[in-house]
């Protein structure tokens, strides 16, 4: 802040809070999470610094409260996950292959302190917004650095990033599949205009990595954005422009050189296998995939055979190591139904808060947050995402958001013309 006194020009700079470090530290971690697969890229030293660097900064703010107060909050999603863990744990005593375990362990440990460190900060109103923000613009670090670290000669051969980051183009599409969500409810339901260059720089980014479940779950996020936006008589309109749009860009896709090599080829290859003119090998291989995940389930259904055990028995048959391709039945074959019913019920719970606040208070946040959990269960159908780092930090923004609507909903109610108690609407319309 300026100010002339006395013939003095005196600049007031406002004081850095540690939530300032700690917004940093995550945006840093977030950056991390997004553009690199550290093992593969040899980047493990600069990851574990930023994972500390928040973890750390956070740590500081728990021991003043302690101080203070002499309270410490816990989670419910960081329980959730540390009881997870805890039966994967477990099954070393039932598994085939317990020698898998402490790496399972290390990377579930990992997710347990980062879960507990986001809730210490963004478990409210305002620090949800900021979190998302913080999402958000950690995406658009990641496709500007990959376009502008790629030659452009490269960016249409179909590996858009991967040889850079170490990430394969699922990884890379998921990210991006729910970074677009966020981005595009700052853009189209908060009208803060800037965030469509990030949406466009996103979305491109994401058709280049010919994924075609990542377009198909980002066109399908799209629609839903728009149907929940409002029921007014411009919803058909809406439709009627996102129909179009799809139609514009499959069309392009399927007709530019440039795309069609990116991506086009793919869903060509896709449409012939599924009328069984021509045979996709990937698509092939993720049918197999299941057809033995199935198999494997039913020999353990009720406890499962222990983390990666998919992977350690598909090499028994195909003379190499590879996860199933899907988080379903990655679940079902390595916890069983008890594990799958542990993890997923933390997901039951989140969508359905989230239905309610969306059918109760139209509430705009609560509409963001069901779309960024309708994508990822789309994901999963594809990948596998229980012990991924970025993958928890998505589920914790959804769960704390339920949290904090919960409590806008505890404040005191006011009194409406009929003196009937309601709840006021700035307490549910907060985003």
């Amino acid at each position: 802040m300026l100010a002339v006194r006395e013939g003095k020009l005196n600049i007031r700079l406002t004081k850095l809070g540690l939530d300032h470090f700690i917004d940093a530290a995550l945006l840093l971690l977030l950056f991390m999470l997004f553009t690199f697969d550290h093992a593969e890229v040899g980047l493990s030293a600069l990851y574990y610094v930023s994972y500390f660097l928040f973890v750390g900064f956070t740590f500081v703010k728990v021991l003043v409260r302690i101080r203070v107060d002499g309270t410490v909050k816990l989670s419910g999603i960081t329980l959730w996950y540390l009881a997870f863990a805890l039966f994967s744990a477990a099954t070393s005593f039932w598994s085939d292959y317990p020698e898998v375990l402490l790496e399972a362990a290390v990377r579930m440990l990992q997710i347990i302190l980062l879960l507990f460190c986001i809730s210490q900060t963004y478990a409210t109103q305002q620090g949800i917004v900021r979190c998302l923000k913080l999402v958000s613009w950690a995406a658009t670090l990641d496709v500007l650095y990959i376009f502008i670290m790629t030659p452009p000669d490269e960016w249409f051969n179909g590996y858009f990033g991967m040889e850079l980051t170490g990430q394969n183009a699922n990884v890379i599409g998921m990210i991006l599949t729910v970074t677009t969500m966020i981005t595009a409810y700052f853009a189209y339901y908060c009208k803060q205009r800037v965030y469509y260059i990030s949406l466009a720089l996103q979305v491109f980014a994401a058709l280049l990595t010919s994924s075609r479940k990542t377009f198909v779950a980002i066109c399908m996020g799209f629609i839903m954005l728009i149907f929940l936006k409002d029921r007014s008589v411009k919803l058909l309109f809406r439709i009627l422009f996102v129909t179009l749009a799809i139609i514009a860009v499959i069309y392009a896709i399927m007709n530019i050189p440039q795309l069609y090599l990116a991506i086009g080829q793919r869903f060509e290859s896709m449409l012939n296998y599924l009328t069984d003119t021509d045979v996709d090998n990937s698509m092939y291989m993720r049918r197999m995939f299941i057809y033995y995940a199935k198999q494997f389930f039913a020999e353990h259904p009720i406890l499962g055979n222990g983390p990666n055990s998919f992977a350690l028995r598909i090499v028994d048959i195909l003379g190499e190591s590879d996860y199933a391709h899907n988080n379903y039945y990655e679940i079902l074959v390595s916890y069983g139904i008890v594990g799958f019913m542990l993890y997923y019920g933390m997901y039951a719970y989140i969508v359905a808060k989230l239905i309610k606040a969306v059918v109760v208070s139209e509430n705009g946040g609560a509409k963001l947050m069901l779309t960024v959990m309708t994508v990822i269960l789309i994901c999963e159908y594809g990948i596998v995402l229980y012990y991924s780092v970025y993958a928890m930090v998505f589920l914790s923004v959804a769960f704390m958001f339920v949290c904090a609507y919960d409590n806008s909903l505890r404040r005191p109610p006011s009194l409406n013309r009929n003196n009937r108690y309601k709840v006021r609407e700035d307490d549910i319309k907060w985003i």
